[in-house]
Formats: C-alpha cells, sequence, structure tokens
C-alpha cells in the first residue's frame, strides 16, 4: 500500500551480470518505458535476501530453509537515469573462467541474419548473426556455463555467501539458479489508489541486453492485494 515498505523479488535463469531497478506504471495510462521512468522505487533496506524454495524435500523428510541475508546491496544513484534513480547491482556473480573482454566488442543481435549455430544445436536455423553467436558462446563459457557453482577464487567478483555463484545452473535442470534474490522497496505514499504494473528491469552487463519481467498491482490505503501477475 502507498507510504509502506514493501518485498519485491527476482530470480536468475542465465545470470548476465549488470543491475536492475523496479519501477511502477499506472494501469490506466499508456504502458511505456517512459512511463516507468517516471516512478523509481528507492531501496528501503541495505541488505537483500536469498531465499529458496520454502521446502525442500530429502528422502523421507521435508526440510524448510530459512532466509539468508546477504552482504549490504551495491546501489548507486549517480550517472543514472532518470537522474537520482537507484539502481542495484545483480549480487550474485557468475564465474571468471576466462577474461569476456577478449571474446569480442559487445556484438547485438541482427534479427535479420541467419545462421546455423552446429554444435549441440544442429543444424536449425536461427537469427541474431553468426558472429553474435560466436562471441556469446565465448561469454558463456567465460562465465562458467552449465557448472553448479564456480570454482574457488574463480568469480566476477566476491560471492555475498559461501557458494552463491554461477552462470545457470546444472545443465540437466535447466531451471536456472536455486534461489531468488529478494529486495525492500519504497512505496511512494502520493501514489494515486488504483492499479498499477510493477516492472523489474534488467540492464546486462555481459551483452547489450535489457530483460523485463512484469506484475500487475493494486495499491490501496491500509493494505495491499496483488491481482494477478507475473506477466511478461
Amino acid at each position: 500500500y502507498r507510504g509502506s515498505v514493501e518485498e519485491v523479488a527476482f530470480a536468475l535463469t542465465a545470470n548476465h551480470g549488470g543491475g536492475y531497478s523496479f519501477r511502477l506504471c499506472p494501469l490506466s495510462q499508456n504502458i511505456s518505458e517512459a512511463c516507468f521512468q517516471r516512478t523509481v522505487l528507492k531501496f528501503a533496506s541495505s541488505h537483500p535476501w536469498l531465499q529458496y524454495n520454502n521446502q525442500t524435500y530429502q528422502y523421507t523428510e521435508t526440510v524448510t530453509l530459512p532466509r539468508f541475508e546477504m552482504p549490504p546491496r551495491v546501489v548507486v544513484d549517480e550517472g543514472t537515469f532518470p537522474v537520482g534513480s537507484q539502481w542495484a547491482r545483480n549480487p550474485i556473480p557468475s564465474c571468471r573462467l576466462c577474461d569476456q573482454s577478449a571474446c569480442g566488442p559487445g556484438i547485438g543481435m541482427n534479427l535479420s541474419e541467419a545462421f546455423k549455430p552446429g554444435f549441440w544445436m544442429g543444424n536449425q536455423t536461427m537469427y541474431g548473426g553468426q558472429d553474435w553467436f560466436d562471441e556469446e558462446r565465448c561469454n558463456q563459457h567465460c562465465a562458467g556455463h552449465n557448472m553448479t557453482a564456480c570454482p574457488p577464487g574463480m568469480t566476477q567478483f566476491p560471492e555475498p555467501l559461501p557458494g552463491i555463484s554461477g552462470y545457470s545452473g546444472a545443465y540437466s535442470a535447466r531451471e536456472g539458479l536455486p534461489y531468488s534474490v529478494v529486495d525492500e522497496v519504497h512505496v511512494p505514499a502520493g501514489l494515486e489508489i488504483g492499479d498499477y504494473l510493477l516492472s523489474w528491469r534488467w540492464d546486462c552487463e555481459q551483452t547489450p541486453q535489457v530483460w523485463q519481467n512484469c506484475a500487475d498491482i493494486r495499491i490501496v490505503d491500509g493494505g495491499k492485494e496483488v491481482i494477478k501477475g507475473p506477466t511478461d
């Protein structure tokens, strides 16, 4: 509800590094990047948390896992856009098996260029360009693609907690990293009551990509109500 502190969270399937922010846009307005930029939420606490699934099964036993507090969040509010908005570093490091800067200059996808990737993907036709694919494959190798966690000392920056690092988790699972990062944000007191779209914007470091995930929420007085979500 408006004027409150609320929890938000995200999870990663492939860890592209970089950082993120949370924003709001009223559903009554045209949903656009400009609308989200008008209400970038500020972080309310200094520490994020690591949240596994609430329960896991170990043979005949059900184990309930606690929430783990991570070191202080790395947040910047200078040099950001919009001016003064907050941007937080993704706290989960991927691996550093090699120097990603040697993979190439950061080529964007050219969706009009068809190519056949080969390798385990076979001769199917894909789009994005062979040069982009080769650079992306090199980046993923350096970041520890398919490793459950990074080898000791081979991370892009220090692990926030022991063993908390990696690119995509175990290959056989294909489910990404097995936890979520939980943050607290301030909901501005001056918001109008009504329905909003909550945006998580992730500006990647590994490649020139921006990912978003959204959820429909309702801002009320004296309580909160999630009416549906998330949506892509």
